[in-house]
């Protein structure tokens, strides 16, 4: 079976960068928990939630779509994994860049 291309010039080779950024990103953010650095984690998570957001988007309305009826458990369990990812956004939207300070020893 072929894969769809992303409905977006390019979209193919910036989905790929972009998960290669997230995977990087995570690496520094597990860098930083390592280290107690608290405002380089909340700093780094701030990264990945402005790379996830429009990246979750495309999937979700342009590849999730083209692909659900040859593989439907897949696309929804990526779905559902895209609906825990926006659940975290918006309970840590509103939060102030200030009040990551409130999260040290959050997972420790």
């Amino acid at each position: 079976m072929r894969v769809p291309r992303l409905p977006v010039p390019g979209g193919d080779r910036r989905a790929a960068r972009e998960h290669d950024e997230i995977v990087n990103l995570i690496g520094h953010l597990h860098s930083a928990r390592r280290e107690g650095d608290v405002d380089r984690m909340a700093s780094v998570a701030l990264e990945i939630t402005t790379v996830l957001g429009p990246h979750t988007q495309v999937e979700k309305h342009g590849l999730f779509p083209a692909l659900a009826g040859d593989f439907p458990d897949r696309i929804a369990a990526l779905e559902a994994e895209h609906r825990r990812i926006e659940l975290v956004h918006k309970l840590t939207a509103p939060l102030p860049q200030a009040e990551h300070r409130h999260w040290d020893g959050i997972g420790r």
